[in-house]
């Protein structure tokens, strides 16, 4: 459904961001539970154009942080926090995935809790708009 926004007064915008955010944690919510596999600690996109990447609460708490004090993140704000033996497999293992040369980006590896820990995550996942993301890396 296609909305024409600039008719609409500020009260109403904000109204329907407030909406959409509620729908997108109860769709993220409904995702956990659907997919118990997943281990539940969370998932994320990354907007690679703008280098935005938005998260579930449990991602990033997990880590030891406060979401709405992090707020929005590029995605080094978790590749950083990287154990530096993990480091380059993780990487060229995102970058393969992005080319499109492996169909699956599936990593486990060590990343930096906020108080100084490792603590292991296995991500497994696939990107969209893949085409536009190769065209970008090579």
């Amino acid at each position: 459904m296609e909305h024409n926004y600039s008719n609409w007064s500020r009260q109403e915008l904000i109204e329907h961001i407030r909406m959409l955010e509620d729908k997108f944690r109860s769709e993220n919510d409904r995702f956990i539970v659907n997919f118990p596999w997943a281990g539940n600690l969370g998932q994320w996109v990354w907007y690679y154009d703008r280098n935005v990447v938005h998260f579930n609460d449990r991602k990033i708490t997990q880590l030891g942080y406060d979401a709405e004090v992090v707020g929005h993140v590029g995605f080094e704000f978790f590749t950083n926090k990287l154990h530096p033996d993990d480091y380059d497999r993780v990487m060229d293992n995102m970058k393969k995935h992005l080319m499109g040369i492996t169909p699956v980006y599936e990593v486990a590896y060590r990343i930096q809790h906020c108080d100084g820990h490792y603590i292991w995550y296995y991500d497994r996942g696939t990107v969209t708009n893949a085409h536009r993301m190769a065209d970008r890396l090579c």
